[in-house]
């Protein structure tokens, strides 16, 4: 039983971890004037993918690359099948130009560059892995959308300064202790998931890419109703697409310069599924400008054949 109350208990400090880092980031970036777009997909994207992050971290330092890759492809599966599937059926979002022609087609491209490493891999008969140079060529591409929305985005959007409920100490304490949280939370997450992989005699992949991926992918979920309530459409989008550039291009691309990430070759059809979600909500926000409830359908659809297909393989 030991493995279980630290597994939900790490979930547990990792959503709260998340939470009080995201108001205070929120807090801060309102009191910088940055518009709600660029504040969900950078500072709130960030902030909800620091769950993912620490596990992967974990994960490294214990060499289970399962935990690694089964997280991120778990957590962006999530992200635009449930979740986005979530905030859909909530409400229509309507999407701008710069989202769908910009930031979607660069979810798309961290999607199918981890899908092209494992299948190329595989046709040349060798072990399909994340490698170091791989890590540095994913840091890159983080390095340019950082420095393409900082450069472009906070230039198109900027709005006034913002008084904020949280003072300068509130909003210092939100981030230190989020952090905090978050640290514990992914390393006990991670014991836990190890502890009962071992026990019931069911891949770490398994725990990781549902489990763990939907743990970690909470902050999200809740980001994503809240903003679905509120009428921040901006917010639900780019804190969606934005965590999934950065669960690639920076969770992964970081973990791996620490250790190579082993890809199991099962993964690949994990990996096919967030390439057709991926190109779905892409096609869908080319040809509609938006996304309805008749989509969220199709999303929620989608994840919950992704499930079955996770559990059958097992």
């Amino acid at each position: 039983m030991i493995e279980y109350i630290i597994f939900i208990l790490g979930l547990f400090i990792l959503v709260k971890g998340s939470d009080l880092l995201v108001d205070g980031s929120i807090a801060l970036s309102k009191r910088l004037g940055v518009s709600t777009l660029i504040i969900g997909l950078t500072v709130v994207a960030f902030g909800t993918s620091l769950p993912e992050f620490f596990v992967n971290l974990f994960a490294a330092f214990a060499g289970n690359s399962q935990i690694s890759i089964g997280n991120i492809v778990g957590s962006n599966i999530a992200n635009i099948t449930l979740i986005l599937g979530i905030g859909a059926v909530l409400t229509v979002i309507k999407l701008k130009e710069k989202i769908i022609f910009r930031e979607i087609p660069y979810s798309f491209l961290a999607s199918f560059l981890l899908f092209s490493i494992l299948g190329f891999d595989i046709i040349d008969g060798i072990t399909p892995i994340i490698s170091r140079a791989w890590g540095v060529t994913f840091l890159v591409f983080f390095v340019i959308f950082l420095y393409y929305m900082f450069k472009s985005g906070i230039n198109e959007e900027r709005i006034p300064k913002q008084n904020t409920r949280l003072s300068s100490f509130q909003i210092i304490t939100y981030l230190i202790v989020g952090i905090i949280g978050l640290y514990f939370g992914g390393e006990w997450t991670v014991k836990g998931a190890i502890g009962i992989s071992n026990s019931i005699g069911i891949s770490t992949y398994l725990i990781s890419a549902l489990v763990i991926a939907v743990g970690t992918s909470l902050p999200e979920l809740f980001t994503t109703i809240n903003s679905a309530w509120k009428g921040e459409t901006n917010l639900l989008v780019g804190n969606l697409i934005g965590s999934n550039i950065f669960n690639v291009f920076w969770v992964l691309g970081f973990t791996s310069l620490i250790r190579p990430i082993l890809i199991p070759t099962f993964a690949i059809t994990d990996l096919l599924v967030l390439v057709i979600a991926s190109y779905t909500i892409f096609l869908i926000s080319y040809i509609r400008r938006k996304l309805s409830f008749k989509t969220g359908i199709l999303l929620l659809s989608i994840y919950i054949l992704y499930i079955i297909l996770v559990v059958l393989r097992r």
